[in-house]
């Protein structure tokens, strides 16, 4: 064969097996990916001439179909219909816009409910067989919806946010997030309207359309100290009985500045035990271990933890990245740090996923949303059980050390707002200050219910009514009520 024509024999080969493995990745392999993603607006316009399928909380579709007013004859057209008790979960199903535009679980489940999903594959097929028109499938949500609706009424309307897990398998049983949105506001009327309605939305101060649960950046405060113990108790410095040094106040280095106790107080008679200064929530003891630790040791301890991590954690939802200092800020700075102060932030999720390995011998989850994908039938194509692991930042024997100052904290602490009778609860509060005399109050913790291993964080924001709320008293009631509901759970 001429060399020439071999070249080019060779050339067009390559090309038409290019080809062959683009469209074979495009069709089967990524077509998931493909139709999720936000940029992909043909996905979206062809939502407008199918059945959308449900998204479902319990036997509840949150989010369904209907045919337009004006949509006559074979090849109808649908457009995207809210419940009454969609606004409880709209952070987390997102909306669709009449022109494509989407969001939460509307946008990352969009090829599951366009019904082009590869767990679809064989149903479509089916209906194609019998001369029937596409229709999509469902997706339902691994959240309780009375751990939701609870949440959600504890809370009321104070700005803030309030998360459980299931601490052994990761789902996420409740995401709640005020204020909120109602979706129907958005998914209504013409495409104009709509983007007029999500500018409003979003120049809002209140911030209706941040996702508090998973997106909010807080700092933790005391309920770092879950970590900072953690890296003591691990690097043995520190045990549950020893005795540690807790003045009311202390100098920070090389500064005027003073670290204190909340609201200046004493911590027991100046040399309590660890757990009791845990319990009690005493922050001199704890500044003083971080000057023992060091910042390598602390950082270390809080990336085990999931703390600034290579690559954002998604549920599918995209949770905030929790950050740590990443070089050393100088000892003042490390010594506020160990108290969930200075730049350390985090999200209400990836604080009950730290509480939860606690409980859970150490182990950390990964935290998922969706429980099930569904057919056109409503028949379950796939479901999902467990999200796997984060990794496990503690051994048992710390774990277990934890878990004792944590029960502790409930029992015998400044605060028992969670007790509940009959379940053991372990928790730590938090009260962190954000600037201009204002605080954010946290409860993160888990409860032993029988059959139902429950974590849970909390996070209040300080707002005119009340600039400074406390953790214990404020965000300890909304975690009971959690509690409460969890126990109910069936």
């Amino acid at each position: 064969m001429n060399p020439q024509i071999k070249r080019l024999f060779s050339v067009v080969f390559v090309m038409f097996l290019s080809l062959m493995v683009a469209c074979t990745y495009i069709q089967f392999l990524g077509a998931d990916a493909l139709n999720a993603d936000g940029r992909n607006s043909r996905a979206f316009y062809r939502s407008k001439y199918i059945e959308r399928g449900p998204i479902m909380v319990g036997d509840d579709a949150i989010a369904t179909s209907e045919p337009t007013k004006d949509s006559t004859g074979y090849r109808k057209r649908y457009h995207r219909v809210y419940s009454d008790k969609a606004p409880l979960y709209s952070n987390l199903t997102g909306y669709l816009s009449p022109g494509g535009n989407a969001s939460g679980i509307e946008r990352l489940q969009n090829s599951v409910l366009m019904g082009e999903a590869s767990s679809q594959a064989l149903s479509q097929m089916l209906k194609y067989a019998a001369g029937e028109n596409q229709k999509g499938g469902g997706v339902r949500l691994t959240i309780n919806p009375k751990i939701q609706e609870a949440a959600a009424q504890a809370l009321g309307n104070r700005k803030g946010a309030a998360v459980a897990i299931n601490y052994q398998t990761g789902a996420i049983l409740a995401a709640v997030t005020t204020p909120r949105f109602d979706p129907n506001t958005v998914a209504e009327g013409s495409e104009s309207e709509s983007q007029k309605t999500l500018q409003g939305l979003n120049s809002d101060p209140m911030k209706p359309m941040l996702d508090r649960a998973l997106r909010g950046e807080f700092p933790p405060g005391s309920s770092f100290k879950i970590i900072t113990a953690a890296a003591a108790l691990e690097q043995g410095i520190r045990s549950p009985e020893d005795e540690v040094d807790a003045p009311v106040s202390i100098p920070l280095p090389g500064s005027n500045a003073r670290i204190s106790n909340v609201d200046n107080m004493a911590c027991g008679n100046g040399h309590p035990t660890l757990t009791y200064a845990f319990a009690i929530s005493c922050n001199t003891p704890f500044a003083k271990i971080a000057q023992d630790l060091g910042h390598e040791a602390l950082k270390a301890k809080a990336e085990a933890f999931g703390f600034n991590p290579k690559s954002v954690l998604k549920v599918p939802l995209p949770v905030q990245k929790p950050y740590f200092p990443t070089s050393d800020p100088g000892m003042p700075s490390l010594m506020m740090s160990a108290i969930g102060q200075y730049e350390v932030r985090t999200s209400p999720l990836m604080m009950a996923t730290v509480a939860g390995a606690v409980a859970n011998q150490g182990t950390q989850v990964r935290p998922f949303l969706v429980a099930a994908e569904l057919g056109p039938d409503g028949q379950e194509t796939r479901t999902y059980r467990s999200g796997g692991t984060l990794g496990k930042p503690i051994s048992k024997e710390v774990a277990q050390q934890l878990r004792g100052m944590m029960i502790q904290a409930v029992t015998q602490g400044i605060d028992n707002s969670a007790a509940v009778t009959g379940v053991e609860v372990g928790a730590k509060t938090g009260t962190a200050e954000i600037g201009g005399g204002m605080t954010d109050a946290w409860y993160v913790g888990w409860a032993d219910i029988p059959d139902y291993p429950l974590a849970f964080a909390v996070v209040v924001e300080g707002d005119s009514a009340d600039p400074a709320p406390h953790g214990g008293p404020v965000s300890g009631p909304i975690a009971r009520t959690m509690i409460q509901a969890a126990m109910n759970h069936d």
